[in-house]
């Protein structure tokens, strides 16, 4: 639900020219979303973390799988200072995009 809900969000941005960019930069800013709203909630950084390592399927070690940890991570971390999760989310998405991941 909350991935459909970052999903929605981030489809009223500008059109991206490299529509991989835009799935992956899509991708992380759903696992940061998660990240923030587990922070906040204290919720096991263990448990989410294997989560988001799992996210999308890859090789093991690959650079996909420390991106979307690194990503969960910045969220988990956001979540704990009181982090808003949209904001937090857009925020990452933007960055990504302009930054071409």
């Amino acid at each position: 639900m909350k991935r459909s809900l970052i999903i929605l969000a981030l489809s009223a941005s500008p059109a991206v020219a490299n529509p991989a960019l835009e799935t992956v930069c899509r991708d992380v800013a759903a696992v940061v979303y998660r990240g923030v709203e587990d922070g906040r909630s204290l919720h096991s950084f263990e448990t989410g973390a294997e989560w988001a390592v799992g996210y999308i399927p890859t090789q093991p070690h690959s650079e996909e799988r420390k991106m979307m940890l690194s990503a969960y991570m910045a969220g988990y971390a956001q979540g704990l200072i009181g982090g808003d999760s949209f904001a937090t989310a857009a925020d990452f998405f933007n960055t990504c995009i302009s930054e071409g991941a």
